[in-house]
């Protein structure tokens, strides 16, 4: 009834560190980026990267918002 997955915690670290890398230098999300590679090279599960990824750009997406208008003052 459950499934019980298993990965390799540098393999993980290692894809995380080269998304964020491209997703710096093109301007794109982590989560848009990530989610095939856990897919493909791990072999998660799509429902489970799915929900993970999400969270990932909510989170970023609200962090963003708030330092923009943090740092709006300083440029009115």
């Amino acid at each position: 009834m459950f499934l019980k997955l298993g990965f390799l915690t540098p393999t993980v670290y290692t894809i995380c560190f080269l998304v964020g890398i491209a997703g710096g230098i093109y301007g794109i999300g982590g989560g848009s980026i990530v989610a095939p590679f856990f897919i493909a090279i791990i072999g998660l599960p799509v429902y489970t990267v799915a929900g993970a990824a999400l969270m990932g750009t909510f989170v970023t997406s609200v962090a963003g918002v708030f330092f923009y208008h943090l740092l709006a003052r300083f440029y009115i």
